[in-house]
């Protein structure tokens, strides 16, 4: 099963591979950016490994990451695969996301 807004992304690191896709601080006088073609390679590692457990279709998966490349590089992978990604912020405490993950069941 295809997803829009995977294939939407992979349309566009086909069409603009050098474009930025991020762009965030490095630090307080520098800038970092991530091209298409770079947060492809981390998305490719990601869906592949996802890929390689064989989780069933509309498994969800909770993720418990700050927001970074990273986190939405697995985001994307998740979906790709046809995931369910559960967004909870370890911050809650331990009992909270127990019952959030409880819920999302």
């Amino acid at each position: 099963m295809t997803n829009p807004i995977t294939n939407l992304l992979r349309q566009n690191i086909e069409k603009f591979p050098d474009k930025p896709l991020f762009i965030f601080p490095k630090n307080k006088t520098r800038w970092k950016t991530i091209t298409y073609k770079q947060f492809s390679l981390r998305l490719n590692l990601y869906s592949n490994g996802i890929a390689s457990q064989k989780f069933s279709y509309g498994t969800r998966i909770v993720v418990m990451l700050p927001p970074s490349v990273d986190m939405f590089a697995l985001v994307f992978a998740l979906l790709e695969n046809g995931m369910v990604p559960v967004f909870i912020d370890p911050a809650i405490g331990l009992t909270k996301v127990a019952r959030c993950i409880e819920e999302a069941k």
